[in-house]
């Protein structure tokens, strides 16, 4: 009954109001108003003038003194109409007008629904609140039944005396009983073992039809007087399998958080969305995973993890975490071969010399892979790259014209941005349209160097500079853009000792290999790119502010 109550009141007066109906005029006759009567079966017909607007209502009993009175069928009925009755906004809600209310207040019974024009656009009375609460009343009664039909427990519901009234389908699939062969019988002569008791019980043992049960017995109560019961019957033995399965569950996981925590390497699982869910001891210990809704991403410094979780293939990365590089899987979690449900990342953190030739030879395959891209570039040249940028946002189509322009000069260009929103592209568009469009264009991912190598991996080394080092040297990635562009792909994540020298090669064109004696003077042009907020990281002195 609340749930048909709260829906009658928000009911508007519009969705009650019977539109079945017509109006007449003053000047009608009650030959008219009889057949109006005849015709649509209502009680009080509204009266309007020439613009349609309400001046009155005719009620069937003023007919019956209009033929009293001896009037002719063919009279007018203007000296009948009751002029200036109740009326009802149609904005209004049910609960707003409380028809009941006003209907009882009314000399005639059923009330014009108007417009803010007076305009007469229904009629409502005791007929159409019978039929509105009528249906709103079978409309709950349809919810309460499927939702108790849907139960897995046992219901049965009987009535004060303990008649039973109603049984949902698990009590007779659970007790082998039809509802139709028990309906109206007392419960106690069908379910022996319940005692019918007028109180609240909870978690009562026993045996029906030889099913062991917790019974829950409720009273229904209706204006503070007992109208009914309703038995909650579970099956103990489900319940039984629950609790033992849940063991189990708990078991597994006290074996799996155990062997995770006794690995040296960081493990992080993390959902569909890239958020941690579960980290062992290592991880924490690595980085900070007690923020609630932690994101993988920016816990590692890196957006590997995006790229897994959308194509569902593995990948292997180079982090660097504590100033260390690590070596990191991501594992897509796949269920039935579909779009990844979640990732496993783990960290390999053993600090000995393996893990950074590990780092070493991945970064290597990463720049042949740059390499290759490179030269697909430079065979796709002659082709408009901004024209490769779709788009039909206004925003977006505003930022390419405005990159375009920028393109044709020589000043350094920062690009801003999430990752995967184009950086890349809006990079290599600006070079092919610039002045340096026929000089090389060089792409240094900085989040993917070793801290170790970048700076002979952007300035190059003398040969024979350091261990390992090649005998002939090696040049670096501003010298191999020299005439062209350089692009700093996640420029965010140089070390701070390398911004330094990075400054004097953008503000003096000059630089000096490792292990170099002299400087050397290069041509090219900046483009930077970053997915961070540098203003922050200059907050934090992770950045140098000039």
């Amino acid at each position: 009954m609340i749930f048909a109550e709260q829906s009658i009141n928000e009911l508007s007066v519009v969705d009650l109001m019977n539109k079945n109906f017509t109006t007449i005029k003053p000047t009608d006759t009650f030959k008219t108003i009889i057949n109006t009567y005849k015709q649509y079966k209502i009680d009080v017909i509204p009266v309007v003038d020439e613009e349609k607007r309400l001046i009155g209502v005719f009620p069937r009993g003023k007919l019956y003194n209009a033929l009293l009175d001896g009037k002719s069928l063919d009279d007018p009925c203007m000296d009948y109409i009751v002029l200036s009755p109740n009326t009802i906004q149609s904005e209004l809600t049910y609960n707003d007008i409380t028809l009941s209310g006003r209907v009882n207040n009314s000399k005639v019974g059923t009330l014009p629904i108007v417009d803010l024009h007076n305009k007469v656009l229904g009629i409502a009375g005791p007929r159409e609140y019978l039929r509105t609460t009528i249906k709103f009343t079978m409309k709950t009664n349809a919810f309460l039944q499927s939702v108790i039909q849907a139960m897995h427990d046992a219901i049965i519901t009987t009535d004060r005396h303990g008649n039973i009234l109603m049984i949902n389908q698990a009590a007779e699939k659970m007790f082998s009983v039809r509802e139709a062969d028990i309906i109206g019988k007392f419960i106690q002569d069908v379910f022996p073992s319940i005692f019918f008791r007028n109180k609240f019980q909870f978690g009562v043992s026993t045996v029906l039809h030889s099913v062991p049960v917790i019974l829950n017995q409720v009273p229904i109560i209706e204006a503070d007087e007992l109208v009914g019961m309703n038995f909650v019957l579970q099956n103990k033995s489900k319940l039984e399998e629950i609790a033992h399965e849940l063991e189990v569950v708990k078991e597994l996981q006290q074996n799996f958080d155990g062997v995770l925590s006794a690995s040296s390497d960081g493990v992080f699982v993390v959902d569909q969305n890239g958020v941690v869910k579960y980290s062992n001891d290592m991880a924490n210990i690595l980085v900070d995973t007690s923020a609630p809704g932690a994101s993988i991403e920016k816990l590692l410094n890196t957006n590997t993890p995006s790229k897994v979780l959308s194509t569902g293939i593995s990948e292997v990365d180079v982090c660097k975490i504590q100033n260390k590089n690590c070596i990191v899987s991501h594992v897509p979690i796949l269920k039935n071969g579909k779009k990844p449900s979640g990732m496993v990342s783990i960290v390999y953190f053993d600090d000995n010399k393996t893990t950074e030739d590990i780092a070493r030879k991945w970064f290597s395959l990463q720049q042949q892979v740059q390499y290759y891209k490179d030269q697909f570039e430079k065979n796709t040249t002659g082709v408009n790259k901004f024209d490769q940028i779709i788009t039909k946002n206004h925003a977006f189509l505003k930022l390419k014209k405005e990159a375009e322009r920028i393109a044709k000069s020589s000043s350094t260009v920062l690009i801003t941005g999430e990752s995967g929103v184009g950086k890349d592209m809006f990079a290599r568009a600006i070079h092919a349209h610039s002045q340096k469009q026929n000089g090389p264009f060089v792409k240094a991912n900085c989040a993917a160097i070793p801290e170790s190598l970048f700076e002979s991996e952007l300035f190059g080394y003398a040969p024979n500079s350091f261990t390992g080092a090649s005998k002939r040297g090696k040049p670096g990635y501003f010298e191999q853009a020299n005439g062209g562009t350089i692009f700093l792909d996640e420029i965010g994540d140089i070390p701070l000792s390398i911004q330094v020298k990075l400054l004097q090669v953008i503000q003096e064109k000059q630089f000096m290999r490792v292990g170099g004696t002299g400087t050397q003077s290069v041509d090219v042009r900046i483009i930077a790119a970053t997915n961070r907020d540098l203003r922050e990281a200059m907050l934090k002195n992770q950045f140098r502010e000039d």
